[in-house]
């Protein structure tokens, strides 16, 4: 990413975390990477020309689950979590100029706008699926069910409903000339390249009769990507399905959750609201920051979905990798979740005669510090013992 001067916006966004849980480390890596670039930003363009967006993720069977344990109504549920995350970003200084939750109305309207726009369109139909779903990802997966879903490794499970769809399949090409081309930027190489080798499918198990050429004179297999099912009628955690597509099934639908999450990024410049001021002054986002294992979901499924409606397509996605402890992801599984609460408080405790607010913004400097200078960004980067040495000699440093 290059941070010469240009004229003009810069809207930048982190994704909008999971209220399954509270945030750890790794939520604080992103975060703290889009506000060391905003800052940056800032002093490029004035404060009033950067919009820095952060916020929560709050729908789905996984939170209707996840309350019904705690024994509590999933409002209540993602209140609790969602207020976590952002008193753990006003207690590090984090300079984000909106917070999205995605329960609020301002939200649902955006979404339920951009539904219409796309069922208007004729990029909606409604049809039955049976097939493997991972409750954990919130996504449909082309494998056997009892699997292990190839990105978190749980069990998939069969689900039998009825769901609208979207017509994805019909943008493969346009999606792969568009990467290709670099004017739907996505980095780092990596990722990119796992981006375009799941829009042009298995070439190299095909037949060349198969295979058809992009723009950039590529091989890909026509009809590889397949249309993906946006909506569930098996739960009732999300947002309603509108009207006119709510008359067409006798079953209520609720959004699928990624065209729900996805549109925060819009809904919260007030897309779908009668005041569009902030939307038309800071839309496009320049940059999506994303972690890496979300990549799939911001650089085919959200470009479709634009190109679908007729709205201008964010310039870049930025996906950074995982932020590892003991070389593995952390989880509440494995027990090996490392708070950013714990490194404030022993860091904050090096400036004894400061106050609390001073020693929290001095703890998320050393932080900031080691995360930004250590690890290469989109690559993942390990948090060990000794590399909480490591920030304490930074620390000494100030």
């Amino acid at each position: 990413m290059s941070d010469q001067h240009k004229p003009g916006t810069f809207y930048l966004t982190t994704p909008i975390y999971y209220v399954n849980a509270r945030p750890h480390i790794g939520h604080a890596y992103t975060t703290l990477a889009a506000d060391t670039i905003a800052r940056r930003q800032r002093l490029l363009r004035g404060n009033d020309n950067v919009y820095f967006l952060t916020g929560t993720d709050e729908h789905g069977q996984k939170v209707q689950r996840s309350a019904a344990a705690a024994g509590i109504t999933p409002q209540q549920f993602t209140d609790e979590v969602s207020a976590t995350f952002r008193a753990l970003w006003d207690r590090m200084g984090i300079t984000y100029n909106d917070y999205i939750r995605t329960t609020e109305k301002r939200h649902a309207k955006g979404v339920q706008a951009l539904f219409n726009r796309l069922y208007e369109g004729g990029h909606i139909y409604l049809d039955s699926y049976t097939g493997s779903y991972c409750v954990s990802d919130e996504a449909f997966v082309d494998l056997p069910p009892g699997t292990p879903c190839p990105d978190c490794g749980r069990p998939l499970e069969t689900v039998t409903e009825e769901n609208f769809y979207f017509r994805l399949s019909g943008f493969q090409l346009q999606l792969i000339d568009l990467i290709e081309s670099g004017r739907f930027a996505v980095e780092p190489e990596a990722r990119r390249n796992e981006v375009l080798s799941f829009l042009r499918g298995n070439v190299a198990a095909a037949p060349p009769e198969a295979l058809e050429l992009s723009a950039a004179g590529t091989a890909y297999i026509p009809g590889a990507l397949k249309d993906l099912s946006i909506s569930r009628s098996s739960f009732d955690w999300g947002i309603p399905v509108p009207e006119p597509a709510a008359s067409e099934s006798k079953q209520k639908h609720v959004i699928y959750v990624w065209l729900d999450a996805l549109a925060n990024y819009m809904t919260a410049l007030g897309f779908g609201q009668d005041d569009c001021e902030t939307y038309d002054k800071f839309w496009p986002a320049d940059l999506h920051l994303v972690g890496k294992e979300i990549i799939r979901f911001h650089c085919i499924y959200w470009p479709a979905f634009l190109l679908a409606a007729g709205l201008p397509l964010p310039k870049m996605v930025q996906a950074h990798g995982w932020l590892l402890f003991e070389e593995s992801k952390m989880s509440k599984s494995r027990g090996n979740i490392v708070r950013a609460e714990t490194i404030l408080d022993a860091f904050g405790s090096l400036k004894p005669e400061a106050t609390t607010e001073e020693q929290d913004l001095f703890g998320t400097d050393v932080l900031r510090y080691f995360l930004m200078r250590e690890i290469s960004f989109g690559q993942d980067g390990s948090f060990t013992w000794p590399t909480a040495t490591a920030i304490w000699s930074a620390a000494l440093w100030r």
